[in-house]
């Protein structure tokens, strides 16, 4: 299982997404919130390096991203500075960093090898 400083830097993790992912209220006019695609893989991996399932840690992945997209989606009707373009460019670029960790994460740690 965990320990507590595991626990500790999963929550980290967390908050760091929700910091992107709200990032849009602080009214900066800037494209820092299309991190948060990226930035969602980080606590989803590091729930996945601990030993969880990692067809619980995609669902946790997905339902973040949807999380996003719904944002985005709300932003772009409502007429904000969202494009529809920046917004398919981070969610691919979110995939494709996911679908390299997934490759190396189970040569990295062994355990997850099944």
């Amino acid at each position: 299982m965990a320990d507590i400083s595991s626990i500790i830097l999963l929550i980290t993790f967390f908050v760091i997404f929700g910091i992107f992912l709200l990032f849009d209220l602080f009214k900066r006019n800037e494209k820092y919130g299309y991190f948060a695609y990226v930035i969602a893989v980080l606590p989803v991996n590091m729930f996945w390096s601990l030993g969880y399932d990692p067809l619980f840690a995609y669902i946790i992945l997905f339902i973040l991203w949807d999380i996003t997209l719904l944002r985005d989606t709300i932003a772009v009707y409502l007429k904000k500075n969202k494009e529809i373009n920046e917004i398919l460019l981070y969610l691919f670029l979110g995939i494709i960093i996911q679908l390299i960790l997934t490759a190396i994460i189970p040569e990295v740690i062994t355990s997850l090898q099944t």
